[in-house]
């Protein structure tokens, strides 16, 4: 059940440089391509560990997103929900209807496949080669704006 779980999840959450292998018809299909640390001789996998290992540690990273505040003629410009490039970074326009009145801010978009750099470079630094009992969670708050935070972590192993 648990490798359905995560197959779903990582199914539906979407981020800038996941494969989209979209097909006409209304469907859309999205992959984490791990094949650039595999390359390297590090394994990611949601199953516990087998065969004999070296315990490293539990790592996590979680990404929350940065929140600017933008004018309303960017707002204009790029309407609700519209895409802004930032140096190396997208955000999504957002309007907010604060107590104190109207306000405009950019939420940057969540990137899945940065915190799973960050978890690898992590467990590298600490000698591991793969990350078992990896998962992908995402949280979305909705404090007059929606933010959503990515969390990737699992059990770091040398084999």
């Amino acid at each position: 059940m648990a490798k359905y779980s995560l197959f779903l999840l990582l199914l539906i959450t979407g981020c800038a440089s996941t494969t989209n292998l979209s097909q006409s018809g209304g469907y859309s299909y999205y992959g984490i391509d791990f094949r650039e640390y595999t390359e390297k001789g590090f394994q990611f996998t949601p199953e516990k560990p087998s065969g004999s290992y070296e315990s490293i540690g539990i790592v996590e990273v979680t990404f929350e997103p940065e929140v600017r505040e933008v004018s309303i003629t960017t707002y204009n410009t790029k309407g609700e929900l519209g895409i802004l490039k930032g140096k190396d970074k997208t955000f999504v326009v957002q309007k907010a209807f604060l107590p104190s009145g109207v306000k405009y801010y950019a939420v940057e978009k969540i990137d899945i496949d940065k915190s799973i750099k960050e978890v690898y470079k992590l467990a590298n630094e600490w000698g591991a080669n793969a990350i078992v009992n990896f998962s992908i969670s995402t949280n979305t708050s909705t404090n007059y704006i929606i933010k959503e935070s990515v969390s990737v972590n699992g059990f770091a192993i040398k084999k």
